[in-house]
């Protein structure tokens, strides 16, 4: 276990401790509630975290942890697995940040409550739970005419309780920035530009009841989003109107618990999702005109159980998911070239993890897990341990192998810009860590610190490849290897709150010919995020944030990087007379991320294909009862 990076109350630090021997972060968003964050802001003030995003603010986004790709990490929302066959990896943007009650990374080991393992790496998203007779209204403002509005009211029904949560907002995305046309040797023909098709619509509507017992989950989404070209030489007056995806998808699910000696439950899911993109046939947008339009839904059944069961002085648990799912395509190139229309998966995850004593200041942790994808299956296994070293101090250690079979997504592409490899192999992977944590409390200053190694070995892995200047595909490249530090560290002394997680990160891609000793992209060398929050009275606090990236891989060549980008946040949240609450502030004060440049390894340093707002003032009000 690391510690959180955002303020976190002592029964979840106790219940993530108690859920795994190895390294997780437990994020609370209500301790940044007002700031317009997302749920990649928050989970990049988590050590191991990186969050790659395109399409502007609050568009597609992917977490790598620890090096992974998006796709090897699995992302649960209220114990139910987010990963699609039908996606290359959970968007992050899908999920709102203003329904969520915490978050909890793990990294490394997994616990055996997770079926799917990702390759070390999972992400546990809990949303806001019913508690009686409450309510919440907020509005945000920030520049780029991007709003939103939020509304939360809960009461008793029945036996139970109730929630009900609706989000509500949009952007137009227009920031200025300078566009050097794609010729970075020839500074006569520059010009400032707005960014264009870059706005985006979000509508949002949760609801959860449960009681003792039973549990119900319904949500709907709906996700309408620009899809702004590549910078260089476009975002003029005149140019045309670019693509667009429009995004919905409902859920309904169900479950029960039982607690006792003997713990167990199960739920049930049932989720579709429509995805339309429409492109108007810009030829810089696409070379092939006919695939302008194409349309995706899936369907998927999901069905798991939990039971854990004491042995001795130790424990089982034992987890089962199901899942059927089902993708169809339509569109112009698949009408054109009479291409496959339907494609269904079957999945079923199983794992076994038992907990004993070790002595008796510790404890091991042994699991193993079977995930079959289409019939075909693979065996994975882990062992982690944990011990108590002296006051104050713990160590740990695990070390296990783990399998992701490729998704409908990686094969057989989407029918339009995403070229198919029905032929992806397995990607097999090796992982161990070892750390030590400390914490101690002196009168009221209280401290917690974790120092983390790690070391992941993935064969045939699952790449992302750009295949010409438009089209791309997914392809096993080989070996990549990534070795790491992570530190996290968190302050509480009388009204101060200071956080802090850094990662050191070395990325290697070993697959034969060129690219061999190559860092891999997406995996930045040096990533550091500092939040220290003041209170200045009881309803008047202020907050800074710091965050750095540097060494970060551009492509799979390894001969560009983007530049080094420092960024620092600021604002204050101000709690009036009438119980309201004011917080307002500046995202990027410098206004760094303007400045971003692609740089190679020998020549002059280029503009980003998608250059980012910079600094992005925001104000927001809330009401709670």
């Amino acid at each position: 276990m690391e510690l959180p990076q955002v303020t976190v109350t002592a029964p979840a630090w106790e219940e993530a401790s108690l859920a795994t021997p190895g390294t997780v972060s437990v994020l609370r968003p209500e301790a940044s509630e007002g700031e317009g964050k997302t749920l990649g802001d928050l989970l990049e003030q988590s050590a191991g975290v990186h969050v790659i995003s395109v399409e502007g603010r609050g568009g597609y986004a992917v977490a790598s942890i620890r090096g992974s790709t998006g796709a090897q990490v699995a992302v649960y929302v209220d114990g139910i697995l987010m990963n699609l066959g039908s996606e290359g990896a959970v968007n992050l943007a899908t999920i709102p940040a203003e329904t969520v009650e915490r978050i909890e990374i793990y990294r490394g080991f997994v616990p055996g409550r997770f079926g799917a393992p990702g390759l070390g790496a999972v992400i546990s998203v809990h949303t806001k739970r019913p508690s009686g007779l409450e309510g919440a209204l907020a509005l945000e403002l920030e520049d780029f005419s991007t709003w939103k509005t939020s509304l939360r009211y809960g009461n008793d029904l029945g036996a139970g309780r109730y929630l009900v949560a609706a989000t509500l907002g949009g952007t137009a995305g227009d920031f200025p920035y300078h566009n050097d046309h794609g010729t970075f040797w020839n500074r006569t023909d520059d010009y400032d530009a707005r960014r264009r098709n870059n706005g985006a619509e979000d509508r949002n509507v949760l609801f959860t009841w449960e009681d003792d017992s039973w549990r119900l989950r319904g949500e709907y989404l709906d996700q309408h989003r620009e899809i702004p070209r590549r910078a260089p030489g476009n975002d003029r007056a005149d140019d045309p109107p670019g693509p667009e995806q429009d995004s919905v998808r409902a859920s309904l699910g169900i479950g029960q618990d039982f607690s006792g000696e003997r713990s167990w439950g199960w739920q049930a899911q049932i989720l579709r999702q429509e995805k339309e993109f429409y492109d108007p046939r810009d030829p810089r947008t696409l070379p092939v005109p006919q695939a302008t339009r194409n349309r995706y839904e899936t369907d998927r059944m999901s069905l798991s159980a939990y039971m854990t069961q004491p042995l001795g002085s130790g424990r089982l648990t034992l987890t089962g998911e199901g899942f059927r799912e089902s993708l169809r395509v339509e569109g112009d190139a698949v009408s054109r070239y009479h291409l496959r229309t339907r494609y269904d998966q079957d999945v079923f995850n199983l794992a076994l993890e038992g907990s004993f004593p070790l002595g008796s200041r510790g404890r091991w942790v042994p699991s193993v897990r079977w995930n079959e994808v289409d019939g075909t299956g693979h065996l994975s296994w882990s062992l982690g341990t944990e011990w108590t070293l002296g006051t104050g101090w713990n160590a740990h250690f695990s070390y296990g192998q783990a399998f992701r079979a490729p998704t409908l997504y990686e094969r057989f592409g989407d029918g339009a810009l995403l070229l198919p490899r029905p032929d992806l192999r397995p990607e097999d992977g090796l992982q161990w860590d070892a750390g030590v944590r400390y914490e101690a409390q002196l009168g009221t200053t209280r401290f917690r610190g974790a120092l983390t190694y790690f070391h992941r070995d993935v064969k045939d892995l699952i790449e992302f490849v750009m295949a010409n200047a438009e089209s791309a595909y997914y392809d096993n490249i080989g070996q990549g290897v990534v070795d790491g530090v992570e530190f996290e560290g968190a302050w509480s002394l009388p009204r101060w709150n200071v956080a802090l997680a850094y990662t050191w990160m070395r990325s290697e891609n070993l697959s034969p010919g060129a690219r061999y000793g190559k860092p891999l992209p997406n995996r930045p060398e040096h990533a550091a995020h500092l939040r220290v929050v003041h209170d200045l009275s009881e309803t008047l606090s202020t907050f800074a944030e710091g965050q750095y990236v540097g060494g970060n891989a551009f492509d799979q060549t390894g001969d560009l990087q983007t530049s080094d980008l420092t960024t620092m946040n600021l604002g204050f949240t101000w709690t009036r007379r009438d119980g309201s609450v004011v917080t307002a502030g500046v995202r990027d004060l410098f206004d760094a991320a303007s400045e971003a440049r692609l740089v190679p390894f020998t020549g002059p340093e280029q503009m980003p294909w998608y250059p980012s707002a910079g600094r992005t003032w925001f104000l927001s009000l809330r009401w709670a009862w």
